[in-house]
């Protein structure tokens, strides 16, 4: 496969674990902090869902526009930038998770 297509499921699994560990502290009790993206403090799984969705969506999509440039710096930038995106959602997850105990922001 190509690189354009790990990075996308990268991105992808990045997205789910993330949305799936948000459903998970929702149930433990915690509350969303960002409520723009959700519109409440304790947003539906299919709200969480969809959000999710409608952002990997968007960002594989500049991933793939990027991808299809003739110039290797743009398409450089655009796995750097997906790299960076699952990476932060990876983080996100861990924190959702409760596995980071440092005070990891």
């Amino acid at each position: 496969m190509t690189a354009w297509l790990w990075l996308a499921l990268a991105l992808g699994s990045a997205h789910a674990a993330d949305g799936w560990t948000t459903a998970q502290a929702q149930g433990r009790g915690a509350w969303e902090f960002n409520t723009r993206d959700f519109g409440s403090h304790h947003p539906s799984n299919g709200r969480i869902a969809a959000t999710e969705s409608l952002y990997f969506g968007a960002e594989a999509g500049a991933l793939a526009f990027t991808e299809r440039s003739r110039h290797r710096s743009i398409r450089w930038a655009g796995r750097a930038g997906a790299l960076f995106v699952s990476g932060y959602f990876a983080h996100l997850a861990v924190h959702n998770a409760g596995v980071c105990r440092h005070g990891c922001r």
